[in-house]
């Protein structure tokens, strides 16, 4: 396009920005032209006082390419047989019902509708392979971006990208390796050694358990023994008096997880959006966590006893502080410049929130 104006790059100062940062600065005159793409695109033409200098149209083709090593494209043809034709199902359905498309990718990224139906209105479609002509235009403008200093050294596209039909590969047939069947074995071996190892120092530890019980080593009323265990084990199941026992610590144990965390998730949150709620709790919080539960438990029993409330607490404390403080961190570190975008296309609030920032916090 500057050549077309009899321009060069020498002519224009350029910035290279984040789509956000591109916008805002567009939007408040630091820059004067912004080359952009959809749906930024779409929302500049429906949003913004801009003028459309040019497109690409004749100068470059709208499309993806698609990629991988010839060693994944020869032994996992079948594979991408699908993936080409889940891709033309998709595009045909895109091609039929494009409202229902840009609802669709409207509700999962929350971006508004009208955007999505504009860019999805001028958006081309099918999969077809890569071909002489397409390595040429490919070419083309690697060698313009070569000649204006964008690149550093030439690059060839011929002899570097290989198509193959799947149905040249679907008929080669590999040849079996004379190392085949010693092969097979080794990798069993290895899967069951992989299995195995992580459970190698528990059973030596419950092997050693069992010794030293036997041989009067460790005193039978100190550490019964694994077997006297496993006895008592069938005895209590049996009584059922192993059962109301795993009732009771499982409901009180359940009351705790849900008290602390819900308390820890809410704290953790908030303090996460609002700078003034961890500038008040979050140094006591910090002085509380570190003081061992062992040296809270006397103050407990004096507070509450014995009875199911101490239980209880302790197992809120426990569940509190890893909540809180993973839910502080989940909601600090999104990532602003999804706040930043999601801001320009007009989310606030609860909005902001639910769309951008709980999905950012959550575990990945």
């Amino acid at each position: 396009m500057l050549q077309q104006a009899h321009l060069t790059l020498d002519d224009v100062k350029q910035a290279n920005l984040s789509p956000t940062d591109a916008r805002a600065a567009f939007e408040n005159g630091s820059i004067d032209a912004w080359a952009i793409w959809d749906p930024f695109y779409a929302e500049a033409e429906l949003n913004l006082d801009a003028r459309l200098l040019a497109d690409g149209a004749g100068i470059v083709d709208e499309s993806v390419i698609y990629s991988s090593t010839r060693t994944i494209a020869q032994e996992h043809h079948e594979l991408f047989r699908i993936v080409v034709e889940e891709i033309s199902k998709t595009d045909d359905w895109m091609r039929s019902h494009p409202d229902l498309a840009a609802q669709q990718l409207s509700n999962g990224t929350s971006v508004p509708l009208p955007i999505w139906q504009k860019a999805i209105a001028r958006r081309n479609y099918g999969v077809i392979p890569i071909n002489a002509e397409l390595l040429a235009k490919q070419q083309a403008i690697a060698d313009v971006f070569y000649s204006l200093g964008l690149f550093t050294c030439t690059r060839e596209s011929r002899g570097r990208v290989a198509v193959e039909p799947a149905s040249m590969s679907a008929g080669r047939q590999t040849p079996s390796h004379p190392l085949g069947s010693a092969k097979a074995r080794w990798n069993w071996l290895d899967r069951a050694a992989k299995w195995g190892v992580p459970w190698l120092v528990p059973a030596l530890a419950i092997a050693f358990w069992q010794f030293a019980s036997q041989t009067g080593f460790v005193s039978l009323r100190v550490l019964p023994a694994p077997t006297a265990v496993l006895r008592a084990a069938v005895r209590l199941s049996k009584s059922g008096e192993l059962l109301i026992d795993v009732r009771a610590s499982t409901l009180r144990v359940g009351l705790g997880f849900v008290i602390g965390g819900a308390i820890g998730l809410t704290l953790g949150v908030l303090s996460g959006q609002f700078r003034v709620i961890p500038n008040l709790v979050d140094g006591t919080l910090q002085m509380i966590r570190n003081i061992p539960h062992l040296a809270v438990l006397p103050l407990v029993i004096l507070w509450f006893g014995i009875g199911e409330q101490a239980k209880i607490l302790l197992v809120v404390l426990g569940v509190f502080f890893p909540v809180y403080l993973n839910a502080y961190h989940g909601v600090r570190n999104v990532d602003p410049q999804l706040v930043e975008m999601a801001r320009v296309y007009g989310l606030r609030g609860l909005a902001l929130f639910r769309h951008v920032t709980l999905p950012g916090a959550l575990p990945q």
